[in-house]
């Protein structure tokens, strides 16, 4: 099965370390955030997809009862398929808390970032000698926290990962159902509609996945660029 085509366009490897480099401290610094905040993007809409997969599975139960003896194994297939949903909403769950606390080290990482520009500039300006334990510890902060929002972003992955064994899980499903439709005589037509339409739910999902895993390469990449900037010029 295809996904649907991914928004994002292809980077070629190394793209982004080299355009971290062409940026300001700052400038990459936002960038990463916006690969973070993209990555969280592409799970848009997850809570709905959820609801729809959770309604089928609902509405698919029914007209396996209505099937008697022909629907048992399909009326088995939707109760698990409410297992799965239930993991899509505690990953949606997870993934808006981390969300919300990347969010908050991108706000943090500037803040430090603007501090130690300030420090340097001031230093330069005026021809003073800047405080060096407070570049010291701007500078270990901005660090810290890059870390941390690169550590949120791998975590992401991770979430996208199962998300995709949710995804691969849910086609078993729907492949099952499509088998059970096949003996299910007159209940065939509703059987198999609740078959293509989990699939297109299911291609939904595999394009979240891809877009979130794109923005995620592209943060990692712009991270560690930044991270060795940072190191260069302690």
């Amino acid at each position: 099965m295809s996904s649907l085509p991914s928004s994002a366009p292809a980077t070629r490897p190394g793209a982004s370390s080299t355009r971290a480099r062409a940026l300001s401290l700052d400038e990459g610094a936002k960038a990463l955030s916006t690969h973070c905040m993209g990555a969280f993007q592409a799970f848009q809409g997850l809570n709905q997809l959820a609801e729809d997969m959770r309604i089928l599975s609902l509405n698919a139960e029914l007209a396996a009862g209505r099937a008697g003896t022909a629907g048992v194994a399909v009326r088995a297939l939707t109760q698990y398929t409410r297992q799965l949903v239930s993991q899509l909403n505690r990953l949606e769950q997870e993934m808006s808390a981390l969300k919300i606390a990347t969010n908050d080290l991108s706000d943090r990482t500037t803040k430090d970032l603007e501090a130690l520009r300030q420090i340097r500039e001031t230093a330069a300006n005026d021809g003073y000698e800047s405080s060096q334990r407070n570049e010291a510890e701007a500078l270990a902060s901005a660090t810290a926290l890059l870390g941390q929002m690169m550590d949120n972003a791998r975590k992401l992955g991770g979430h996208a990962g199962r998300i995709r064994q949710v995804a691969d899980q849910s086609n078993g499903i729907a492949t099952n159902i499509a088998i059970e439709a096949a003996a299910a005589g007159r209940h065939e037509s509703e059987f198999r509609t609740v078959s293509d339409t989990m699939k297109r739910y299911i291609e939904v999902l595999q394009s979240m996945v891809e877009r979130a895993n794109h923005a995620i390469r592209q943060a990692d990449e712009m991270g560690q660029a930044l991270t060795r900037r940072l190191a260069a010029s302690a």
